[in-house]
């Protein structure tokens, strides 16, 4: 072989060595675009679960405080005391008080002692505003809007009851007739003295505080879209038939109320002395 093909082959060698080499440095950076964006988004997903798990660590601290008997007077102060009046010293009421809740500040919204300082406290519902649907805080799960209002309702059903006190007494509730605004039918049906009083729905829904209510029948259709999104999954009965339905706050007649089946957001007109679910609601 003369001096020109060794040159040759040698070039061509080269060329060859060099294109391995860009195939393999090629290779190891897609690899290692690929770690990271592996590596992003397992430590997203791992944040999210964190956020996730302390929203119903204190969704379930609360039922119990509620459940106790706390209602209004539950604390959230950082060091485990409360300055509401009537509250029990021994901390049984507070949020961060290993009597009470038994919490620890995993999300930011314990008010520090003093109130940060001497200001005013920060707004322990503030986490609200930030929750997307299915997500809770403060006994609250997050649905979505109806109109412009956000709307959140409770972790779990109450338990079934009669839309009026359970007679054969059901006179028209003047101003109970909304489709979408469950909180002034609410007061429209709790304000009314008439027959048929206790109206035990709404007022068992007003029961868990003064932003609580039953909901409307467009505000129950948004149940029924978000039922199996996040912490909201299994805890609606869906199961189809009558055992799915829930009552709203509307009257139709004086003596049928509006109810929707969570089971495909169907409405229908039920007796107000029919015993149904009740799933509670509130505002911001």
């Amino acid at each position: 072989m003369n001096m020109n093909s060794q040159r040759g082959s040698a070039l061509i060698m080269l060329f060859i060595a060099v294109g391995l080499f860009g195939m393999v440095g090629f290779a190891f950076l897609q690899g290692s675009r690929s770690n990271v964006e592996v590596m992003v988004g397992e430590s997203a997903k791992a944040q999210a679960t964190q956020t996730q798990d302390c929203s119903n660590a204190l969704s379930i601290a609360t039922k119990r405080l509620q459940a106790r008997g706390c209602g209004t007077l539950i604390s959230y102060n950082s060091d485990g005391s409360n300055d509401n009046a009537g509250a029990p010293s021994d901390g049984s009421c507070s949020m961060y008080h290993s009597n009470g809740g038994g919490m620890k500040d995993c999300d930011g919204t314990a008010i520090a002692s003093g109130g940060g300082g001497g200001g005013p406290p920060p707004d322990p519902e503030a986490c609200l505003d930030t929750l997307l649907a299915g997500q809770s805080c403060v006994g609250a799960v997050y649905a979505g809007t109806v109109g412009a209002v956000r709307i959140y309702a409770a972790p779990t059903d109450l338990a079934s009851t009669t839309w009026n006190n359970g007679s054969g007494s059901m006179p028209n509730v003047p101003g109970a007739n909304s489709n979408t605004d469950g909180m002034a039918n609410t007061n429209a049906i709790l304000a009314f003295a008439g027959a048929g009083t206790p109206y035990r729905a709404a007022a068992n829904c007003r029961a868990l505080g003064a932003k609580w209510y039953l909901p409307a029948p467009a505000e129950l259709q948004l149940l029924e879209d978000v039922k199996t999104t996040g912490t909201f999954n299994g805890t609606f009965n869906t199961s189809g038939g009558g055992g799915s339905r829930y009552w709203s706050s509307r009257q139709v007649a004086s003596d049928e109320a509006r109810a929707i089946r969570l089971a495909d957001g169907s409405a229908d007109d039920r007796d107000k002395d029919e015993s149904l679910r009740v799933r509670c609601i509130r505002q911001e």
